[in-house]
């Protein structure tokens, strides 16, 4: 680490900050004597539906970090807008698992060191990061496998909270499907209509913090890809990683 001071900020190359306050809004919590800052880094808008579903995909993880944050449980930063202090950085640093992975450095500093006191979330506008989404299914599905192959390295309290609220997810959607043809039809009609009113209304709020309204006609839609999102990428959770950056 060849860093001069204390305090570290990270972005990536292609990221873009929202605004010139970035920098001091990131730093803001270390001053007050936080260690490890979490920030939004969302995707920059264009056409088709890939682009809608990363953004969209994007929202709900951040939705998920900052609110188990906020609860006094972290596991994760994204890398492309974080901050922490140098001491953390290179505790963290030292572990091999560390230099073990093609990507998750962010996921395991926050795993490894974050606890309820040291942590903080920045939510202003002015402090979030940009980049450009992938543009094809293929380089997508690319980096999602290197995203997901870190899972596997979370706490195992994390790693249970995480499968049953996917597990949870599926299982509402399957169950549905099912009892749509059994003398229940109506029920099933109207709690399905409950769970699914609270959950988009959670991620409306989520979407109007960050500024991301323009994906709130998505949400049904995404609803349901999520399930199959889970699906189709779970196995690398416990699959032995053997990507490589590229």
């Amino acid at each position: 680490m060849a860093a001069t001071y204390d305090w570290l900020l990270f972005t990536d190359a292609d990221c873009q900050p929202a605004s010139n306050v970035w920098i001091s809004g990131m730093v803001a919590p270390l001053a007050a004597g936080k260690e490890i800052v979490a920030g939004y880094s969302g995707h920059r808008r264009q056409g088709g539906l890939l682009n809608a579903f990363i953004r969209c995909e994007t929202l709900h993880t951040f939705l998920q970090y900052s609110t188990y944050l906020a609860a006094g449980t972290p596991y994760m930063v994204v890398g492309r807008n974080y901050a922490c202090k140098k001491d953390v950085f290179l505790k963290v640093q030292a572990d091999a698992i560390w230099n073990s992975l093609p990507s998750g450095d962010d996921d395991l500093l926050m795993n490894a060191a974050g606890t309820k006191s040291n942590t903080a979330v920045v939510m202003e506008r002015e402090c979030f990061t940009f980049s450009e989404a992938k543009s094809t299914f293929a380089d997508y599905v690319h980096q999602k496998k290197r995203h997901m192959s870190t899972g596997k390295l979370y706490k195992g309290h994390i790693k249970i909270l995480l499968g049953c609220y996917s597990g949870a997810h599926a299982a509402v959607w399957l169950y549905f499907c099912i009892m749509l043809f059994s003398v229940y039809r109506d029920w099933v009609l109207i709690i399905m209509a409950v769970r699914c009113w609270l959950f988009w209304v959670t991620l409306a709020s989520c979407a109007r913090r960050t500024g991301e309204t323009r994906l709130l006609p998505f949400f049904p839609l995404f609803d349901l890809l999520w399930m199959i999102y889970n699906f189709a990428f779970a196995h690398y959770v416990f699959k032995k990683n053997k990507l490589s950056w590229k």
